[in-house]
């Protein structure tokens, strides 16, 4: 997957709104990053799908009508929960997922109304590898942030 640039906002962040959703891991990876282009800030990103099979994504008419969706383009939606690392596992936000339309270069958080999902999921790691730390182009770990390895249990 090549980068793909897109405007919307984080809830948190409002501020920004330039982003570009970066492969940096290996394919088999459900992990992304999120990078905004005005500010030196990333998210780690995870299909949401991942984290609970069952997953039902329910947005209101509003957020379709922003994003620009519509049944031709609906299949090049990418649904995202933003991840982090705690103690030995990841938890995932599967309450306020990014709805991503990759054609038209958009996302919006969306707070869901469906209660059963919470901001803390507990994110099973056990048939994906834990990602490698992020890294420049030069190979560095990026600047101003702790690698992801760092964030990994000191067991």
């Amino acid at each position: 997957m090549s980068d793909i640039l897109l405007k919307g906002t984080i809830l948190g962040f409002e501020e920004y709104r330039e982003y570009v959703l970066r492969n940096i891991f290996d394919d088999a990876s459900p992990f992304r990053v999120l990078a905004c282009l005005e500010e030196h800030i990333a998210f780690l990103v995870v299909n949401p799908f991942v984290a609970a099979e069952d997953y039902n994504l329910e947005i209101d008419d509003a957020a379709v009508s922003n994003l620009g969706l519509t049944g031709e383009n609906m299949q090049h939606v990418a649904v995202l929960c933003v991840a982090r690392k705690e103690n030995d596992h990841y938890t995932v936000n599967l309450r306020s997922p990014l709805i991503i339309n990759t054609v038209e270069g958009r996302f919006q958080q969306v707070i869901l109304q469906n209660e059963a999902y919470g901001m803390e999921a507990t994110l099973s790691m056990s048939n994906y590898p834990a990602p490698a730390p992020p890294a420049e182009p030069s190979g560095r770990p990026l600047a101003g942030r702790p690698p992801l390895s760092s964030l990994r249990s000191q067991k």
